[in-house]
């Protein structure tokens, strides 16, 4: 770790990571599974596996940023009206290993393009106070003790997530929901022969994204569940 100057970052192309036997619960490599399936290996903790045992699916917060890093985090509506935007850097608080968090957000889709999009590498950081040092010792490995979260934009108002519901902790939907969203893109931009969110997902610009996404998930994230 170094100090650079303000407004500088590293750059450079992030090295392999060579996945061999793990020692001591550090550094694994797993997928979730249900909790009534047992793991792929001996060293894979409870409600997870190997990603080659065939078991479980992919879905976890770092499988999407894989995702926005080589497809963009602008999605398909965005890309009719922007190029497609990249994450740049990545700040991690607790439980920072380098080549893990290089392998898992961004490395494993190396090689990846289609049209305007490709496989990029942020640079990860640490923050260089902890915001953590607690651990959890216990049997459920994937409890969340807390489900609400923040979202803001520029000029707008905190909205508190329940994460359990997707809707805010009113019950009310957020302003980031598929239907928020969709009806500010048809106030904004949207072609008006798009009758539906879907159909509009599909035309132009928006359809060399789905496109690519699906190329993505096809070769490099097999095994993502897919949504309506």
């Amino acid at each position: 770790y170094f100090d650079l100057p303000e407004g500088a970052w590293p750059e450079g192309v992030h090295g392999r990571l060579e996945v061999t036997k793990v020692q001591e619960k550090e550094g694994k490599v797993a997928v979730l599974v249900k909790r009534e399936v047992q793991g792929s290996g001996d060293d894979c903790p409870p409600g997870t596996a190997r990603p080659s045992s065939g078991l479980g699916c992919v879905m976890t917060c770092s499988d999407k940023i894989a995702v926005w890093n080589a497809v963009g985090v602008q999605g398909a509506l965005l890309s009719d009206v922007v190029e497609p935007l990249y994450i740049s850097t990545i700040t991690v608080g607790r439980k920072f290993c380098r080549p893990h968090s290089e392998r898992a957000l961004c490395c494993r889709v190396s090689g990846f393009s289609h049209g305007p999009h490709r496989a990029a590498h942020p640079v990860h950081l640490r923050t260089g106070v902890k915001l953590d040092e607690s651990a959890y010792d216990g049997d459920d490995v994937g409890a969340v003790f807390e489900t609400q979260c923040l979202w803001w934009a520029q000029g707008d108002d905190p909205e508190v997530i329940d994460g359990s519901t997707g809707t805010l902790v009113s019950g009310a939907p957020t302003g980031i929901a598929r239907a928020s969203l969709w009806a500010l893109a048809r106030d904004r931009h949207v072609p008006l022969c798009a009758a539906t969110y879907r159909e509009a997902k599909r035309t132009g610009r928006a359809g060399v994204y789905m496109a690519a996404r699906e190329e993505l998930l096809g070769k490099f994230l097999t095994g993502w569940i897919r949504g309506s």
